[in-house]
């Protein structure tokens, strides 16, 4: 069951209004199970939502709780902010990356400012990218092939793009294509 609680206050004659979201979780002991929307931090026992809230034990913290946002279950839960929480540096942040005041995740696809915060190492023009054949890039080690050649991913075959002789399973570059 959840309850809501509003408290309206006044400080040096300003109103101030605060809401607390707490989750009865008393069903838990007879081996029941919480909501779906509720995550227990396994290391405190801390109940939270996920949500933004007070920060004590009967309410989100807006930190990301569960195993699976900690990427593997037999780690530890993250106490840091999930994905499209508030920041204002990257470790506040679970993912290690705060992007524009908001904690970004590490797939592709998500915004990014350096490519080590995302999974697959490359960071291009502010979005976290591929490393196949035909990703955008800035640099070789941006691709799974070793060969980024005019900000694009190339493989290493007979006619791809290069730059020299060393992105060529062949070691042969001429007039820019891999022979």
């Amino acid at each position: 069951m959840r309850s809501v609680a509003w408290l309206t206050i006044a400080i040096a004659g300003v109103p101030l209004v605060g809401c607390m979201l707490s989750t009865d979780l008393s069903g838990l002991s007879s081996g029941g199970s919480p909501p779906s929307d509720v995550v227990v931090d396994p290391t405190t026992g801390t109940a939270g939502n996920g949500t933004s809230g007070g920060t004590g034990t009967s309410g989100g913290n807006g930190t990301a709780t569960n195993a699976s946002d900690a990427g593997d279950a037999a780690a530890p839960a993250c106490t840091k902010l999930a994905v499209g929480k508030s920041c204002t540096t990257s470790s506040q942040c679970c993912s290690n990356s705060c992007y524009q005041n908001r904690c970004e995740g590490n797939d592709v696809g998500s915004k990014c400012t350096s490519s080590s915060t995302c999974t697959k190492k490359n960071c291009y023009q502010n979005v976290c990218r591929d490393t196949t054949e035909g990703s955008p890039c800035l640099g070789d080690s941006n691709c799974d092939s070793n060969n980024c050649y005019q900000n694009m991913c190339r493989g290493n075959g007979p006619g791809s793009a290069c730059l020299n002789g060393s992105k060529c399973t062949s070691g042969v570059c001429y007039q820019n294509r891999c022979q």
